[in-house]
Protein backbone atom coordinates (compact mmCIF):
# COMPACT_ATOMS: atom_id res chain seq x y z
CA UNK A 1 0.00 0.00 0.00
CA UNK A 2 1.49 3.29 -1.26
CA UNK A 3 1.48 6.45 1.22
CA UNK A 4 -0.08 8.83 -0.97
CA UNK A 5 -1.85 9.86 -3.72
CA UNK A 6 -0.99 8.93 -7.54
CA UNK A 7 0.59 11.29 -9.37
CA UNK A 8 -1.81 11.22 -12.76
CA UNK A 9 -4.40 11.84 -9.88
CA UNK A 10 -2.46 14.93 -8.29
CA UNK A 11 -1.76 16.21 -12.06
CA UNK A 12 -5.59 16.38 -13.07
CA UNK A 13 -6.17 17.95 -9.78
CA UNK A 14 -3.61 20.91 -10.21
CA UNK A 15 -5.16 21.25 -13.76
CA UNK A 16 -8.71 21.46 -12.18
CA UNK A 17 -7.69 23.95 -9.67
CA UNK A 18 -6.44 25.86 -12.16
CA UNK A 19 -9.39 25.47 -14.45
CA UNK A 20 -11.15 26.58 -11.21
CA UNK A 21 -9.08 29.41 -10.80
CA UNK A 22 -9.96 30.66 -14.49
CA UNK A 23 -13.47 30.04 -14.51
CA UNK A 24 -13.58 32.56 -10.97
CA UNK A 25 -12.27 34.96 -13.30
CA UNK A 26 -14.38 34.53 -16.03
CA UNK A 27 -17.48 35.05 -13.41
CA UNK A 28 -16.31 38.27 -11.99
CA UNK A 29 -15.22 39.44 -15.54
CA UNK A 30 -19.33 38.61 -16.73
CA UNK A 31 -20.86 40.73 -14.37
CA UNK A 32 -18.91 43.93 -15.32
CA UNK A 33 -20.18 44.63 -18.78
CA UNK A 34 -23.78 44.05 -17.66
CA UNK A 35 -23.62 46.42 -15.30
CA UNK A 36 -21.48 49.10 -16.96
CA UNK A 37 -23.76 48.38 -19.79
CA UNK A 38 -27.11 49.24 -17.41
CA UNK A 39 -25.86 52.46 -15.73
CA UNK A 40 -24.97 53.41 -19.66
CA UNK A 41 -26.37 51.53 -22.86
CA UNK A 42 -24.07 54.02 -24.91
CA UNK A 43 -20.97 51.43 -23.78
CA UNK A 44 -22.26 49.07 -26.33
CA UNK A 45 -21.17 51.21 -29.04
CA UNK A 46 -18.34 52.68 -27.59
CA UNK A 47 -16.97 49.47 -26.35
CA UNK A 48 -15.34 47.55 -29.36
CA UNK A 49 -16.23 44.23 -28.21
CA UNK A 50 -19.57 44.56 -27.24
CA UNK A 51 -20.26 46.50 -30.38
CA UNK A 52 -19.40 43.69 -32.47
CA UNK A 53 -20.68 41.11 -30.14
CA UNK A 54 -24.42 43.43 -30.46
CA UNK A 55 -24.05 43.53 -34.21
CA UNK A 56 -22.62 39.67 -35.00
CA UNK A 57 -25.74 38.51 -33.11
CA UNK A 58 -28.14 41.32 -34.27
CA UNK A 59 -30.30 41.92 -30.83
CA UNK A 60 -32.18 44.96 -32.79
CA UNK A 61 -32.37 46.73 -29.28
CA UNK A 62 -30.26 48.05 -26.62
CA UNK A 63 -32.56 46.24 -24.28
CA UNK A 64 -32.53 42.87 -25.47
CA UNK A 65 -28.78 42.98 -25.70
CA UNK A 66 -28.85 43.85 -22.04
CA UNK A 67 -30.95 41.32 -20.76
CA UNK A 68 -28.58 38.97 -23.30
CA UNK A 69 -25.55 40.30 -20.78
CA UNK A 70 -26.98 40.00 -17.46
CA UNK A 71 -28.59 36.24 -18.80
CA UNK A 72 -24.78 35.12 -20.03
CA UNK A 73 -23.35 36.64 -16.56
CA UNK A 74 -25.97 34.52 -14.51
CA UNK A 75 -25.01 31.76 -16.74
CA UNK A 76 -21.18 32.08 -16.33
CA UNK A 77 -22.17 32.53 -12.24
CA UNK A 78 -23.66 29.39 -11.89
CA UNK A 79 -21.17 27.30 -14.06
CA UNK A 80 -18.83 28.89 -11.75
CA UNK A 81 -20.10 27.84 -8.48
CA UNK A 82 -21.22 24.43 -9.96
CA UNK A 83 -17.37 23.39 -10.79
CA UNK A 84 -16.35 24.61 -7.24
CA UNK A 85 -18.82 22.59 -5.87
CA UNK A 86 -17.42 19.58 -7.78
CA UNK A 87 -13.62 20.66 -6.80
CA UNK A 88 -15.27 20.96 -3.54
CA UNK A 89 -16.14 17.44 -3.48
CA UNK A 90 -12.80 15.76 -5.50
CA UNK A 91 -10.78 17.26 -2.52
CA UNK A 92 -12.70 15.56 0.41
CA UNK A 93 -12.28 12.63 -1.70
CA UNK A 94 -8.65 12.82 -2.58
CA UNK A 95 -8.37 13.72 1.47
CA UNK A 96 -10.49 10.41 2.62
CA UNK A 97 -8.67 8.18 0.63
CA UNK A 98 -5.48 9.71 1.79
CA UNK A 99 -6.51 8.73 5.00
CA UNK A 100 -7.18 5.65 4.16
CA UNK A 101 -3.72 4.55 2.69
CA UNK A 102 -2.07 6.52 5.45
CA UNK A 103 -4.26 4.10 8.18
CA UNK A 104 -3.76 1.06 6.62
CA UNK A 105 0.04 1.69 6.05
CA UNK A 106 0.48 2.63 9.53
CA UNK A 107 -1.73 -0.69 10.96
CA UNK A 108 0.44 -2.71 8.58
CA UNK A 109 3.66 -1.69 10.04
CA UNK A 110 2.70 -2.13 13.46
CA UNK A 111 1.55 -5.78 12.78
CA UNK A 112 4.60 -6.39 11.07
CA UNK A 113 6.46 -5.44 13.98
CA UNK A 114 8.07 -8.40 16.51
CA UNK A 115 6.67 -9.06 19.43
CA UNK A 116 9.06 -7.10 21.46
CA UNK A 117 7.62 -3.97 20.05
CA UNK A 118 4.12 -4.52 21.62
CA UNK A 119 6.26 -5.10 24.81
CA UNK A 120 8.12 -1.93 24.60
CA UNK A 121 5.34 0.51 23.38
CA UNK A 122 1.90 1.18 25.39
CA UNK A 123 -1.17 -0.14 22.99
CA UNK A 124 -3.37 3.10 23.79
CA UNK A 125 -0.67 4.94 22.43
CA UNK A 126 -0.97 2.60 19.24
CA UNK A 127 -4.40 3.19 19.21
CA UNK A 128 -4.39 6.93 19.66
CA UNK A 129 -1.95 6.83 17.03
CA UNK A 130 -3.99 5.01 14.59
CA UNK A 131 -6.95 6.59 15.34
CA UNK A 132 -6.45 9.85 16.05
CA UNK A 133 -3.26 11.13 14.78
CA UNK A 134 -3.59 9.99 11.48
CA UNK A 135 -6.96 11.86 11.06
CA UNK A 136 -5.01 14.91 12.66
CA UNK A 137 -2.13 14.46 9.89
CA UNK A 138 -5.12 14.49 7.37
CA UNK A 139 -7.41 16.88 8.90
CA UNK A 140 -4.91 19.24 10.30
CA UNK A 141 -2.08 19.59 7.23
CA UNK A 142 -3.73 17.81 4.51
CA UNK A 143 -6.86 18.84 3.80
CA UNK A 144 -6.13 22.48 4.56
CA UNK A 145 -3.10 22.01 2.79
CA UNK A 146 -5.18 20.52 -0.93
CA UNK A 147 -7.94 23.17 -0.31
CA UNK A 148 -4.99 26.22 -0.23
CA UNK A 149 -3.34 24.73 -3.26
CA UNK A 150 -6.47 24.90 -4.94
CA UNK A 151 -7.47 28.31 -4.00
CA UNK A 152 -4.02 29.54 -5.27
CA UNK A 153 -5.26 29.58 -8.81
CA UNK A 154 -8.26 31.74 -7.85
CA UNK A 155 -6.14 34.39 -6.41
CA UNK A 156 -3.39 34.12 -9.38
CA UNK A 157 -6.51 35.00 -11.53
CA UNK A 158 -8.50 37.12 -9.46
CA UNK A 159 -5.28 39.52 -8.52
CA UNK A 160 -3.92 39.26 -12.70
CA UNK A 161 -7.65 40.80 -13.42
CA UNK A 162 -7.33 43.46 -10.70
CA UNK A 163 -4.06 44.38 -12.12
CA UNK A 164 -5.56 44.98 -15.51
CA UNK A 165 -8.15 47.41 -14.67
CA UNK A 166 -6.08 49.42 -12.02
CA UNK A 167 -2.61 48.36 -11.68
CA UNK A 168 -2.09 50.64 -8.35
CA UNK A 169 -5.36 50.08 -6.75
CA UNK A 170 -4.46 46.27 -7.39
CA UNK A 171 -1.43 46.21 -5.50
CA UNK A 172 -2.17 48.05 -3.05
CA UNK A 173 -5.04 46.21 -1.72
CA UNK A 174 -3.47 43.14 -2.62
CA UNK A 175 -0.36 44.26 -0.26
CA UNK A 176 -2.54 45.24 2.54
CA UNK A 177 -3.93 41.80 2.71
CA UNK A 178 -1.08 40.30 2.06
CA UNK A 179 -0.18 42.49 5.22
CA UNK A 180 -2.29 41.23 7.31
CA UNK A 181 -2.19 37.85 7.12
CA UNK A 182 1.40 37.53 7.71
CA UNK A 183 1.45 40.07 10.45
CA UNK A 184 -1.12 37.91 12.17
CA UNK A 185 0.58 34.34 11.53
CA UNK A 186 3.69 35.74 13.23
CA UNK A 187 2.01 37.34 16.25
CA UNK A 188 0.24 33.90 16.68
CA UNK A 189 2.92 31.22 15.41
CA UNK A 190 4.88 30.55 18.73
CA UNK A 191 1.13 30.46 20.54
CA UNK A 192 -0.22 27.46 18.16
CA UNK A 193 3.25 25.39 18.24
CA UNK A 194 2.85 25.48 22.60
CA UNK A 195 -0.62 24.86 21.85
CA UNK A 196 -0.10 22.08 20.12
CA UNK A 197 2.34 20.74 21.35
CA UNK A 198 -0.38 20.70 24.96
CA UNK A 199 -2.85 18.72 22.70
CA UNK A 200 -0.58 16.06 21.58
CA UNK A 201 0.55 15.40 25.48
CA UNK A 202 -3.04 15.92 26.93
CA UNK A 203 -4.80 13.16 24.07
CA UNK A 204 -1.83 10.58 24.87
CA UNK A 205 -3.09 11.16 28.84
CA UNK A 206 -6.85 10.59 27.46
CA UNK A 207 -5.71 7.63 25.87
CA UNK A 208 -3.82 6.17 28.50
CA UNK A 209 -6.90 6.83 31.18
CA UNK A 210 -9.43 5.21 28.92
CA UNK A 211 -7.53 2.19 28.37
CA UNK A 212 -6.70 2.04 32.31
CA UNK A 213 -10.49 2.49 32.59
CA UNK A 214 -11.39 -0.59 30.24
CA UNK A 215 -8.64 -2.86 31.28
CA UNK A 216 -9.09 -2.89 34.84
CA UNK A 217 -13.04 -1.84 35.22
CA UNK A 218 -12.90 -4.67 37.47
CA UNK A 219 -10.91 -3.34 40.00
CA UNK A 220 -12.38 -0.20 39.66
CA UNK A 221 -16.01 -1.16 39.99
CA UNK A 222 -14.51 -3.08 43.50
CA UNK A 223 -13.08 -0.52 45.03
CA UNK A 224 -15.72 2.37 43.95
CA UNK A 225 -12.86 4.29 42.27
CA UNK A 226 -15.68 5.42 39.14
CA UNK A 227 -15.81 9.26 40.38
CA UNK A 228 -11.53 9.20 41.23
CA UNK A 229 -11.36 7.83 37.13
CA UNK A 230 -14.42 10.19 36.12
CA UNK A 231 -12.74 13.47 37.49
CA UNK A 232 -9.33 12.40 36.36
CA UNK A 233 -10.57 12.39 32.96
CA UNK A 234 -12.76 15.25 32.94
CA UNK A 235 -9.51 17.34 34.20
CA UNK A 236 -7.66 16.59 31.16
CA UNK A 237 -10.66 16.46 28.51
CA UNK A 238 -11.30 20.02 29.62
CA UNK A 239 -8.14 21.19 28.99
CA UNK A 240 -8.06 19.29 26.08
CA UNK A 241 -11.14 21.11 24.63
CA UNK A 242 -10.41 24.42 25.28
CA UNK A 243 -7.01 24.40 23.36
CA UNK A 244 -8.42 22.83 20.52
CA UNK A 245 -10.74 25.65 20.59
CA UNK A 246 -7.95 28.37 20.85
CA UNK A 247 -6.33 26.93 18.02
CA UNK A 248 -9.50 27.13 15.52
CA UNK A 249 -9.78 30.51 16.35
CA UNK A 250 -6.69 31.35 15.79
CA UNK A 251 -7.16 30.34 12.84
CA UNK A 252 -10.39 32.49 11.57
CA UNK A 253 -8.65 35.23 13.89
CA UNK A 254 -7.64 37.31 10.14
CA UNK A 255 -10.61 36.36 8.13
CA UNK A 256 -12.77 38.89 11.01
CA UNK A 257 -10.49 41.13 11.13
CA UNK A 258 -10.70 41.79 6.97
CA UNK A 259 -14.02 41.78 7.03
CA UNK A 260 -14.42 44.63 9.71
CA UNK A 261 -11.63 46.38 7.48
CA UNK A 262 -13.50 45.61 3.66
CA UNK A 263 -16.30 48.00 4.57
CA UNK A 264 -13.78 51.06 5.57
CA UNK A 265 -11.90 49.53 2.08
CA UNK A 266 -14.54 49.82 -0.01
CA UNK A 267 -15.54 53.72 1.14
CA UNK A 268 -11.67 54.41 0.49
CA UNK A 269 -11.83 53.03 -3.17
CA UNK A 270 -15.18 54.63 -4.04
CA UNK A 271 -13.69 58.20 -3.17
CA UNK A 272 -10.55 57.37 -4.86
CA UNK A 273 -12.22 56.47 -7.69
CA UNK A 274 -14.56 59.78 -7.84
CA UNK A 275 -11.01 61.83 -7.31
CA UNK A 276 -9.18 60.38 -10.19
CA UNK A 277 -12.08 59.47 -12.55
CA UNK A 278 -14.74 61.65 -14.37
CA UNK A 279 -16.76 58.24 -15.78
CA UNK A 280 -19.58 57.68 -12.93
CA UNK A 281 -20.17 54.63 -15.19
CA UNK A 282 -16.98 53.36 -15.00
CA UNK A 283 -16.24 53.95 -11.40
CA UNK A 284 -19.30 52.10 -10.49
CA UNK A 285 -18.14 49.07 -12.65
CA UNK A 286 -15.00 49.16 -10.47
CA UNK A 287 -16.85 49.07 -7.44
CA UNK A 288 -18.65 45.96 -8.52
CA UNK A 289 -15.60 44.31 -9.98
CA UNK A 290 -13.87 44.81 -6.51
CA UNK A 291 -16.49 43.57 -4.62
CA UNK A 292 -17.15 40.64 -6.36
CA UNK A 293 -13.17 40.07 -6.34
CA UNK A 294 -13.30 40.76 -2.59
CA UNK A 295 -16.29 38.03 -2.05
CA UNK A 296 -14.28 35.30 -3.81
CA UNK A 297 -10.34 37.06 -2.81
CA UNK A 298 -11.00 36.91 0.69
CA UNK A 299 -11.94 33.24 1.36
CA UNK A 300 -8.85 31.84 -0.90
CA UNK A 301 -6.87 34.17 1.24
CA UNK A 302 -7.69 32.61 4.64
CA UNK A 303 -7.77 29.49 2.81
CA UNK A 304 -4.09 29.78 2.79
CA UNK A 305 -3.40 30.99 6.11
CA UNK A 306 -5.86 28.39 7.79
CA UNK A 307 -3.57 25.73 6.15
CA UNK A 308 -0.46 27.58 7.35
CA UNK A 309 -1.93 27.58 10.90
CA UNK A 310 -3.53 24.11 10.99
CA UNK A 311 0.08 23.33 10.08
CA UNK A 312 1.74 24.41 13.04
CA UNK A 313 -0.77 22.57 14.78
CA UNK A 314 -0.91 19.73 13.31
CA UNK A 315 3.15 18.80 12.81
CA UNK A 316 3.68 17.05 15.94
CA UNK A 317 0.80 14.49 14.92
CA UNK A 318 2.47 14.16 11.40
CA UNK A 319 5.96 13.55 13.22
CA UNK A 320 4.55 10.90 15.12
CA UNK A 321 2.86 9.42 12.43
CA UNK A 322 6.00 9.64 9.79
CA UNK A 323 8.27 8.23 12.91
CA UNK A 324 6.63 5.26 13.21
CA UNK A 325 6.29 4.68 9.45
CA UNK A 326 9.98 4.93 8.99
CA UNK A 327 11.15 3.17 12.32
CA UNK A 328 12.77 0.10 11.50
CA UNK A 329 14.58 -0.75 14.62
CA UNK A 330 11.87 -3.35 15.50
Amino acid sequence: VGTSISKPTLVLFIIGSIIMGFVEMLGILSVIPFISTVIDPNNIFENGYLYSLYKSFNFGSEFNFIIFLGIASFLTLMFSNIFITYMNWKVFQITRLQEHILSTKLLNKYLNNNYSFYLENNSSELEKNLLHEVTRVITDIFLPGIIALSKLSIIVFIVGVLLVADPILAISVFSVISFLYILTYYAVKENLTEISDKVADLLGEKFKIISEIFSGVREIKLDSYEEVFTNKYKGISSVYADQLARSLAIGTLPRYILEALAFGGIIIIVLILFVTLDDTSHIISLIALYALAGYRLLPAAQAIYFAVSKYKFGRPALLVVYNDLNNNSY
